[in-house]
């Protein structure tokens, strides 16, 4: 787990995870003066400036120094809101060890992305508020409209002016990446087939099948008598089937099953995933073969099946692309952290928020 932090360190600075980060929070976490817009759910009293002022109330006045800057806790709260909100509204009893050392996490991020920025100005590139409109309003349409955005914005303690900036510094970001770092990254042959070679495994697709089946459920609790009769019912199902009865009709007219409305159509499945009586009798069936009654903790299930998949391992060629997609990205990341890692000496960045 150690070894992935810088990797998604860098993610985050650069806006790839998550999409813009100042309103990607849930919908069901923040407060606003505005009622919520429908299909949005309301939201709590408290503000989400008053939550986090209490939970971080152990931040310094200064969090971080950085090449003669200074990143305030105010700063850091706002900034850092939507992360923050996310974390305790997930984790609402969150030790303030476990708090301590987020926070830390999260300055970091906020500092280099700041250190980031600065080397974009000194390429050409300045983060552009045209460019930025076009995200915020597919965000509008996320959060059910203008409405729905303002009470999102309204809880964090932001403005559409400051997630607009955000959102056009992440466009930069992204374009810095695409000029300055992405055209050095060469991946060759010789490098995807070494990777193929000794990662064999992530290239495996497990047997699988499709299957069709017709549940008469039977409850936990159920009486014997109701067993019984559940079991009369799957019998007299199965007589029909036999004879020629059309299964999709019949699983739509007498399946307890959620599939019922499907003909019992399941789709596909690997081995393994179903409950253990099911799985067994399905991967022993042939393509087009009716099981026997099968009994799970579910009811009484019969069981069509399908087209059986083999288990197979994909080739080198299927596999070409994914590769170097995985390399390149991994390349991407190391090249970027090699940036930072250089921008953090130059700027003497100083961490005061203790880690616990």
């Amino acid at each position: 787990m150690q070894s992935f932090l810088p990797v998604l360190r860098v993610l985050l600075v650069l806006g790839i995870l998550g999409g813009v980060a100042p309103v990607l929070v849930a919908a069901d976490a923040g407060k606003s003066g505005v009622p919520p817009p429908p299909g949005l759910p309301p939201l709590p009293k408290q503000s989400g400036a008053d939550l986090l002022a209490q939970k971080f109330a152990f931040l310094p006045k200064v969090v971080a120094r950085y090449g003669g800057n200074e990143l305030t806790s105010a700063d850091f709260l706002k900034r850092g809101a939507p992360q923050l909100l996310m974390l305790v509204g997930r984790n609402p009893n969150l030790p303030e060890a476990q708090l301590k050392k987020a926070a830390h996490g999260l300055t970091s991020q906020l500092i280099d992305r700041e250190l980031l920025l600065g080397i974009c100005k000194k390429a050409g590139i300045q983060p552009d508020l045209k460019k930025a409109a076009k995200r915020l309003s597919q965000l509008e349409k996320r959060f059910g409209g203008p409405q729905g955005l303002d009470r999102i914005l309204a809880f964090q303690g932001l403005t559409r002016d400051e997630v607009a900036r955000q959102i056009a510094e992440e466009v930069a970001l992204s374009e810095w990446v695409d000029k300055k770092i992405r055209p050095h990254i060469k991946i060759d042959e010789a490098a995807l087939k070494e990777y193929y070679s000794t990662h064999k495994s992530q290239f495996e697709t497990p047997e699988k099948m499709q299957a069709s089946h017709i549940l008469i459920k039977v409850k936990p609790d159920a009486s014997p008598d109701e067993k019984v009769k559940a079991r009369k019912k799957a019998e007299t199902v199965l007589a029909k089937l036999k004879k020629g009865a059309d299964f999709a009709e019949l699983a739509r007219k007498d399946s307890d099953g959620p599939s019922s409305r499907n003909g019992g159509d399941l789709g596909s499945f690997q081995r393994g995933q179903m409950v253990p009586a099911f799985d067994k009798a399905a991967f022993a069936l042939k393509e087009g073969q009716l099981s026997d009654i099968v009994e799970t903790r579910f009811g009484y299930h019969i069981i069509k099946a399908g087209k059986h998949t083999p288990a197979r391992m994909k080739t080198f060629k299927e596999s070409d692309a994914e590769i170097r997609n995985k390399l390149q990205k991994k390349e991407l990341i190391a090249r970027v952290e090699r940036v930072l890692k250089a921008a953090r000496a130059a700027a003497k960045v100083e961490i005061l928020v203790p880690e616990k």
